[in-house]
């Protein structure tokens, strides 16, 4: 994810991408493993 995708975004849409990504993220690499 690029840092000004986040920027260009509301302060709570940031947020909440940013804290879907930490769960996502670590779910993704466990379904490739």
């Amino acid at each position: 994810m690029r840092t000004t995708e986040i920027l260009d975004r509301p302060p709570g849409v940031a947020k909440a991408t940013i804290v879907s990504m930490d769960i996502i993220i670590p779910m993704w690499a466990k379904a490739v493993e």
